[in-house]
């Protein structure tokens, strides 16, 4: 059974090392994969990776950098470096944010130059993909590199890393118009932002989540969005995201009070911001196409505004679409010369814009590729796991089934031999009562012997009292009764029935007593057959007080105590 037991166990092992096979992890804490350096610059990292994800102001971010630069100086060697490309990396980071990407490049470059990456590639990997997002003009392919980064932190089990680069491929796709693939990977970070505590930084990828929703016509779930963002304070309190979340509502409900008030909100922060254009080119188009009540002077008040802005904008879409508008707005006019100059330039602005729709186009097209070729690796995997398990499965129920068969073989071999035994056993048994009958006829016989010689002796010694036999005729007779029971105390034949009820007394007696005579071994055999002393006498042809004087010698070689039985004694060997 400890064979079945073994075969088991390594089945089972054998399973659970398999299916728990995985990509070795870096070690990291909070979530976040940063590798430890046993001081108080994990808590300071740590502490500065929610602050980004929570979008803290600049003066916080940068008092918290202070912080880790700081104790980096209070230590040497290869930890003072490694602390050091941590706050270039963070600083990298915050100017990024600012809209400063050649300050950007400057620290990333320095964090790289200070990093190990033999002891730190997890630290690596993060100034690495930095590197690229703030050098875009290098050509590589950005879906395959979101797509690499996201297979390593869910490899690591980085939840945050993980969530944050789904948002870029969700960006990424969305800008593309493949809202559909796009949504899923957004979804996913939504998720983890709820799990790992980062609502902050949930809230905005939310406003990812509708403008997606809208692309792919689910308008009703992408307005719930919104309305649920416009009522959220740290929303309100983010101007940029605010505003965001009132041009989408009134793009896909047509309700002009939202686009006001956004309108007046960046006219008060900044009323030559570009952003201003945008508003009023919307609110123009609003006027003449909306659903709610036309009114053509307020479209050519905004028209006009908007086309005052011409020079500050950068879309070559948003300035054909002001350019269109002002052409409209001038032939209402009677201006046609103006609107033929406006229409030129509308043409113009359309073919770049169309230029720019061009690499979108192929980008959406090599998106899909990307996208079927991890699915199609995904797959790969999935059906090697699938082979792999199923192998073991196999492997595990061959064990199993060998462990059964082996089982049931000695399960059959113990119950034969138990029934061997058993009649063995009852064999034994019955030869053991069939000597004890013949033992005990024996003893009968001889029991009657010796009653019938005493009678014999009597009756002679009646018959030599009355003087009707003589003296020699007695001891002739007396010789022949002597020589009879000679024979009949043959110790031989009495041995050899003994030893096959009791095959193990004699073997034992002599191992326990060596020193025992041989007669000492007879009185032993007789005793622990229960004669008495008078039976032990006949046999021994000797007195019953010279058999109780044997008793007490055998008594003493054995070192039995004064209290203690001889047939006890005898009777445990």
């Amino acid at each position: 059974m400890k064979h079945i037991h073994a075969i088991f166990l390594f089945t089972a092992t054998l399973v659970l090392a398999s299916a728990g096979c995985s990509r070795p992890c870096p070690s990291g804490f909070g979530g976040m994969k940063w590798e430890r350096t046993g001081t108080p610059a994990d808590s300071l990292t740590i502490l500065l990776e929610r602050q980004f994800y929570e979008a803290k102001d600049h003066d916080t971010i940068m008092e918290s950098i202070g912080r880790l630069r700081a104790f980096a100086r209070r230590c040497g060697g290869p930890l003072r470096r490694t602390l050091e490309s941590r706050c270039h990396f963070y600083s990298a980071r915050l100017l990024e944010r600012e809209m400063r990407p050649d300050s950007a490049v400057g620290h990333i470059a320095l964090a790289r130059k200070l990093c190990d990456s033999a002891e730190y590639p997890y630290t690596l990997r993060r100034i690495d993909i930095k590197d690229k997002e703030l050098n875009r003009d290098k050509g590589d392919n950005e879906l395959r590199r979101h797509l690499d980064n996201l297979e390593y932190f869910r490899s690591v089990g980085d939840l945050p890393m993980e969530a944050s680069v789904c948002i870029q491929i969700g960006n990424t796709l969305s800008s593309s118009y493949q809202p559909e693939l796009a949504l899923g990977h957004l979804r996913r970070a939504d998720s983890i932002s709820s799990l790992t505590g980062l609502t902050a930084w949930s809230r905005k990828n939310k406003i990812n989540i509708a403008a997606c929703l809208y692309g792919t016509g689910d308008t009703a779930a992408g307005n719930r969005i919104m309305e649920n963002l416009l009522k959220d304070p740290e929303i309100q309190d983010d101007f940029g995201a605010y505003n965001i979340v009132l041009r989408n509502i009134f793009i896909h409900t047509g309700k002009s009070g939202y686009i006001h008030k956004a309108y007046r909100r960046t006219m008060e922060k900044d009323s030559t911001a570009p952003l201003n254009a945008v508003y009023e080119i919307l609110l123009s188009l609003h006027y003449i196409e909306g659903d709610e009540k036309r009114d053509t002077a307020l479209a050519d008040i905004y028209g006009a505004k908007a086309f005052a802005r011409l020079d500050d904008v950068a879309d070559p879409g948003v300035k054909a679409q002001i350019l269109i508008s002002a052409a409209q707005r001038l032939v209402r006019q009677g201006k046609h010369d103006s609107a033929y100059i406006c229409q030129s330039r509308y043409i113009m602005e359309k073919e770049a814009s169309e230029k720019l729709k061009r690499p979108l186009e192929v980008s959406r097209i090599h998106n899909l590729k990307e996208i079927n070729r991890v699915e199609a690796e995904k797959e790969m995997a999935r059906q090697k796991y699938v082979a792999r398990m199923l192998a073991i499965s196999l492997v595990a129920v061959a064990l199993m089934a060998v462990a059964v068969y082996i089982k049931r073989n000695l399960s059959h071999r113990l119950r034969m031999e138990e029934q061997e035994r058993i009649n063995g056993s009852l064999r034994s048994q019955l030869e053991i009562e069939r000597y004890q009958r013949q033992f005990l006829a024996i003893s009968l016989a001889s029991e009657d012997t010796d009653r019938s010689l005493a009678d014999i002796r009597q009756r002679l010694d009646d018959l030599r009292k009355d003087g009707k036999i003589s003296e020699s005729e007695i001891r002739q007779v007396d010789a022949v009764i002597r020589k009879h029971t000679a024979r009949r105390d043959d110790w031989n034949r009495f041995r050899e029935l003994f030893d096959k009820t009791h095959p193990l007394f004699l073997k034992n007696l002599k191992e326990a007593y060596p020193g025992l005579s041989e007669t000492q071994v007879r009185l032993a055999t007789y005793i622990h057959t229960g004669m008495d002393n008078k039976q032990i006498a006949d046999f021994l042809n000797i007195r019953a007080e010279s058999v109780k004087q044997s008793r007490w010698r055998l008594r003493s070689r054995m070192g039995l105590q004064p209290g203690e039985s001889l047939e006890d004694a005898l009777g445990r060997l």
